[in-house]
């Protein structure tokens, strides 16, 4: 396995954009939010590098988890919460009264938001104009000064302030968000 390699802390879109990237970049651009980001070898799984990330971005990490109901018609959750808690899934399915969920599929991801496990960010609502997904993000997050996504590819991650992901991006997609309060 090659080294684990992080960039420092890196100012608006790379000069080499993927095609894959390309509408999360160009989202940001057309609400004029500013970011930063840091360029990764490889999106890393051990605590140490995983802690440097956190260190470089000055936010803690997001869990962006993608459910299904598992009914013939499924419904489907996007879930945004604190990536160093374990997600209850239980407590969602109480609190919210929905049925059994499980993860989504490769394939349903890529249907529903054109990316993969690993990369999955609140940018590619974008490719769910239709609302499949019913969005809830947890409340601690908007807490935060600082908000932390990928650009549909977790060899970057962007820093963005958590007032133009309220403000801005929220707003700019027709889902409801729904805000989960814990406790």
């Amino acid at each position: 396995m090659k080294p684990f390699t992080i960039s420092p802390l890196l100012s608006g879109r790379p000069e080499c954009v993927k095609p894959h990237e390309k509408d999360c970049y160009d989202l940001l651009d057309r609400l004029g939010i500013s970011y930063q980001r840091v360029e990764l070898s490889y999106f890393p799984q051990e605590e140490e590098n995983l802690q440097k990330l956190k260190e470089i971005l000055g936010t803690g990490s997001i869990k962006n988890l993608v459910f299904h109901t598992m009914r013939r018609s499924p419904d489907y959750y996007y879930i945004l919460t604190d990536g160093d808690t374990r997600f209850d899934t239980h407590w969602f399915r109480d609190t919210y009264h929905v049925t059994k969920i499980e993860l989504v599929t490769e394939e349903e991801l890529h249907d529903l938001l054109h990316t993969t496990p690993g990369c999955v960010s609140i940018l590619e609502l974008l490719y769910d104009p239709d609302c499949r997904l019913n969005v809830y993000i947890d409340e601690s997050l908007l807490k935060r000064e600082s908000f932390r996504c990928h650009p549909n590819d977790n060899h970057t991650v962007l820093k963005l302030r958590t007032q133009d992901v309220t403000e801005k991006i929220m707003p700019s997609f027709p889902h409801t968000f729904h805000i989960m309060k814990k406790g």
